[in-house]
């Protein structure tokens, strides 16, 4: 039997209302390990002998971790697999980089006792296909999606034991088994990095209005983590943190509108991960025009000798140009300014038709040339000959699709790709009536809520997060300690989410 440890009474004897020892409830080394006076000790204190999966921690199911030796052994972080590239006219190779690899955690059990229905629990609850937060008792504050790799082994004895069910009103002592001795689990985890749970701690207050300390778990926390604490900071800057947290005016809040950034300011932003963040990046822009050449000079492209415009996280520079839509409308421009008054409509409109990408866009430009055709727009003569400043009429006209207060939301996933953006435009729907001998052609404009693709807008690697931050040797965070966020260009709500990430 499991040595005796002083850990209180239960007053568990209806009959008598005797305290009865917690030992005699049978209670074996697993719960002594795990508990104190009845409760549940912190993650931390349950270090390398604990982690739990889902819902449940394995002391749940009457085991407890152990190593196989005296020594504790694991890789540092997930396997990599480096890109080389080599062909028979060239020394040596060509290094292209690196990537992670799926990663695999194994655990070795062990139990001084449990009951064969806990075992079916067990069985029941560690079944393949399912996927799980995985957190060790040693970083608490850290989880992983995890699934069983394969199925679990066991190398136990089997003992009688003596047990006490009760089947509606009435009592009965039931002979079951017990099983002593180890067993052995395997997870594989797709992604190769561990996420933060908990993203910052502020200051809490009792009733009283006292001051709460920190626990040993969240000191502990702090330490290890790098989990950023409310008085930490020093006034006067401001800073994203993980959740879409942002720290401003001296205190922590969600950043849930975003906040604008221009050329002239700086932003920070806090990572005391080791592994690599991608985030989603949100942001909201309004284009310009040029006063000049009547093309979309904001966000800067090519169509006004520009590249592109950048955003700066750190030393990590993500680089947008226009997005398709107003990249096909610089091209429409484009195509315009290469008439001149004396020429075809009918070619006008023939190099929007086959030359522009963008399906509204295109439809405005072609259905401007259909307005004239219809004498309801003029920019040509009833011979469709362009006429004089029919490029100023048609670039007016053209321009009212976008509304008074046209701006662009962005939405950029580094982790899955996916970039969207959406805005509220007029759309233009062009009809013909062959009814008659008359032909009449018109158009109907609608108010559209417009969501695209905005792959083509990006002309830099997404942006990732991958240079660790921690507090100062004063245990402050100050600008010097975050990541510098730059911009050269004015942009609106803006969002980095992210989440700290380990290896």
């Amino acid at each position: 039997m499991a040595e005796y440890r002083d850990i209180g009474y239960l007053n568990n004897d209806e009959s008598t209302g005797a305290q009865v020892p917690v030992d005699l409830l049978n209670r074996g080394q697993v719960y002594y390990a795990t508990h104190k006076d009845n409760e549940l000790l912190s993650k931390s204190e349950r270090s390398f002998i604990s982690f739990s999966w889902g819902d449940k921690n394995i002391e749940d199911f009457s085991f407890l971790v152990v190593s196989g030796g005296d020594r504790y052994q694991k890789s540092f972080y997930a396997p990599f697999q480096e890109n080389t590239t080599t062909n028979d006219l060239m020394d040596g190779q060509k290094y292209w980089g690196f990537h992670y690899n799926a990663n695999t955690i194994s655990f070795g059990l062990a139990t001084d006792g449990v009951l064969e229905s806990t075992l079916q629990d067990f069985r029941n609850y560690f079944k393949p296909g399912v996927s799980r937060d995985l957190i060790l008792s040693e970083y608490p504050n850290r989880a992983i999606a995890a699934r069983v790799a394969d199925a679990p082994v066991y190398t136990m004895l089997p003992f009688e034991e003596e047990v006490e069910k009760k089947i509606g009103n009435k009592t009965y002592k039931i002979k079951t088994t017990k099983w002593k001795g180890e067993a052995s689990i395997n997870f594989v985890v797709d992604e190769p990095f561990w996420h933060n749970i908990v993203d910052c701690f502020t200051e809490s207050f009792t009733s009283a209005g006292e001051l709460l300390e920190y626990t040993d778990e969240q000191l502990k926390i702090i330490e290890e983590d790098g989990i950023p604490c409310l008085e930490m900071f020093s006034s006067g800057f401001e800073c994203f943190l993980s959740y879409n947290k942002y720290y401003s005016d001296g205190m922590f809040k969600v950043n849930e509108l975003g906040t604008s950034i221009s050329s002239a300011e700086e932003k920070y932003l806090y990572n005391c991960g080791t592994g690599v963040a991608k985030p989603i990046l949100k942001f909201n822009f309004t284009p310009t025009w040029s006063e000049t050449s009547n093309y979309i000079d904001f966000p800067n492209n090519s169509y006004v000798g520009g590249k592109y415009n950048t955003i700066r996280v750190g030393n990590k520079d993500f680089n947008f140009t226009t997005p398709g839509f107003l990249t096909s409308y610089n091209q429409a421009i484009d195509i315009l300014s290469g008439f001149s008054s004396g020429d075809s409509i009918i070619e006008l409109k023939t190099g929007f038709r086959d030359a522009i990408n963008d399906t509204y866009i295109r439809v405005w430009a072609t259905g401007l040339c259909e307005l004239n055709t219809a004498r309801t727009f003029n920019i040509c003569d009833v011979d469709g000959v362009l006429m004089e400043n029919f490029n100023d009429s048609f670039i007016e006209a053209f321009s009212s699709m976008f509304p008074s207060d046209f701006n662009i939301n962005c939405s950029i996933d580094s982790e899955t790709g996916v970039a969207e953006a959406e805005f509220d435009i007029k759309v233009m729907r062009v009809s013909v009536d062959n009814s008659n001998e008359n032909t009449g052609i018109s158009t109907k404009l609608t108010n559209a809520h417009i969501k695209e693709n905005i792959g083509d807008m990006i002309c830099s690697d997404y942006l990732i997060i991958d240079e660790r931050t921690l507090p100062n040797i004063n245990g402050s965070i100050t600008p010097v300690d975050c990541l510098k966020i730059a911009t050269d260009c004015d942009l609106n709500n803006l969002q980095i989410i992210y989440n700290y990430m380990y290896l």
